[in-house]
């Protein structure tokens, strides 16, 4: 597939930008990426985030899976989402001065349907999205695991699954407007050893 690398050296204009639907595998590593229109990831394709990418998203933007999302970070180098005016992750994107994001400054990452079970969410940072009351992460009748992340200020749930059983597995969820955790309709999810505060 596409392979997108960005050495970080502290430039304000060190981004790409990115939005549509991906039409090849792709890799993004470590760097800032910029989500300036919705993007789709559709069936049988897969975006790999490597530890230290930054998904940076403009307003009321979101990232829908119906292929494969795999975001693996480390402990100390997380794969991150957050509002584009997050300077605390990546610097200056927006080149407005130091500003920081909001709850509901963007949209959510959709896993849905067709989401592959290879989709996964592990040490990553989920944060200030959340607009439109479905969560800063939302799994629809899809069953992604979410585990060990901070998925934190949010404008409306952490984590809403609808239909879903997912493995939702030693996170730290903070500080969203609504419930840490919610589930909805049918499914049979595991949620554990999750810290839920805010």
């Amino acid at each position: 597939g596409a392979a997108v690398t960005v050495t970080i050296t502290g430039a304000e204009s060190e981004k790409v930008t990115l939005g549509g639907t991906l039409t090849t595998d792709t890799s993004l590593q470590e760097g800032v990426y910029y989500i300036s229109t919705d993007l789709t990831i559709p069936s049988g394709v897969t975006l790999t985030l490597g530890p230290g990418a930054i998904i940076k998203f403009g307003s009321g933007r979101s990232m829908t899976v119906r292929g494969t999302l795999s975001a693996v970070g480390t402990a100390g180098s997380p794969v991150v989402f957050t509002a584009y005016a997050d300077d605390s992750y990546g610097g200056d994107s927006n080149n407005n001065g130091l500003s920081s994001g909001a709850p509901g400054a963007w949209g959510r990452l959709i896993f849905e349907n067709s989401a592959s079970s290879s989709s996964r969410l592990e040490h990553a940072v989920v944060r200030y999205g959340g607009s439109g009351n479905q969560g800063n992460v939302y799994i629809a009748n899809a069953d992604i695991p979410v585990r060990f992340s901070d998925i934190s200020y949010g404008s409306s749930v952490g984590i809403y699954t609808t239909t879903a059983s997912p493995l939702i597995e030693g996170n730290t969820i903070t500080g969203n407007s609504g419930a840490g955790i919610y589930h909805y309709w049918t499914g049979n999810p595991a949620d554990r050893n999750n810290t839920i505060t805010g």
